[in-house]
C-alpha cells in the first residue's frame, strides 16, 4: 500500500493505491482503510481538487478506479463529479443548509425512529445529493453513500441525509457545469440555494467565495 500526493495547478490530486490480498470491494476492512487515509490528507489541507483511488483488486472482473473532481466549493455548498473509468458517473452536491431539521425530513427514516429530544437538539443538517442519469449501480450506490456518510463531520447536534436523484438527458444540457445548469440541479433536488455568477478571479483559490 503506497501514498502519494501531487499538485496540478492550485488544486490538489490525490491519489491513493490499495494493494491487498484477494478481496473484495465490498469488504469493509478496505472501506475502513481508504477512508482512515482520506482523513488522515484531509486534515493536511489536501481535500482541494482531485481524488483518485485505485485498487488492483479485482471486483466484478473490471478495475476499480474512481475519480472524484470538485467543480465548486462555496460556504454552503460543494459540487463534485464522480468518474468511474473516465466515465462521468453522477454529480454530487453537499449542502450546509444551517439550520435544523424541516418537519418533512422528521419523517424521513431513520429519523423518524428518533425520540423528540434528540431531534430538537440537532442543530444542523448536512444534505449529499447525488444526481445522475441512470439510477446508479448498487456497487456505486453503496461505496458512495458509505464514503460520503464518513467524509462529513456528523456530531451530536448535526446529522445528515442522503437521497439519489435520477435526471434523464442529464448531460445534454448547453450550459452543462456552468451556473445555470447547476442552479437547474438544486431547483431539482429542491435545495433553497441560488448561485450567483462568478467573478473570473475568485478562481485563483480553493474556495470561490
Amino acid at each position: 500500500m503506497y501514498q502519494e500526493c501531487v499538485k496540478e495547478n492550485f488544486l490538489g490530486i490525490l491519489l491513493i493505491s490499495f494493494e491487498a490480498f484477494d478481496i473484495m470491494l465490498k469488504n469493509h476492512m478496505l472501506m475502513v482503510i481508504g477512508m482512515f487515509l482520506f482523513k488522515k490528507v484531509r486534515l493536511m489541507g489536501l481535500t482541494g481538487g482531485k481524488l483518485l483511488l485505485h485498487s488492483k483488486l479485482n471486483f466484478e472482473e473490471e478495475n476499480f478506479m474512481k475519480l472524484f473532481k470538485r467543480i465548486l466549493k462555496l460556504k454552503n455548498l460543494e459540487i463534485l463529479k464522480f468518474f468511474k473509468e473516465s466515465n462521468t458517473v453522477c454529480y454530487i452536491f453537499l449542502e450546509d443548509t444551517r439550520r435544523p431539521l424541516s418537519k418533512e425530513e422528521i419523517k424521513r427514516v431513520p429519523l423518524c425512529y428518533m425520540e423528540e429530544e434528540d431531534i430538537n437538539e440537532i442543530l444542523n443538517v448536512f444534505k449529499i445529493s447525488f444526481i445522475s442519469e441512470e439510477k446508479l449501480k448498487e456497487e456505486d450506490s453503496y461505496f458512495l453513500r458509505t464514503f460520503f456518510s464518513e467524509l462529513v463531520n456528523n456530531t451530536d447536534v448535526t446529522t445528515f441525509i442522503m437521497d439519489e436523484f435520477v435526471k434523464k438527458d442529464l448531460y445534454d444540457d448547453p450550459d452543462l457545469d456552468e451556473v445555470p445548469f447547476f442552479n437547474n440541479l438544486l431547483t431539482y433536488i429542491d435545495s433553497d440555494i441560488v448561485l450567483s455568477e462568478i467573478d473570473d478571479h475568485k478562481w485563483m483559490y480553493l474556495s470561490q467565495d
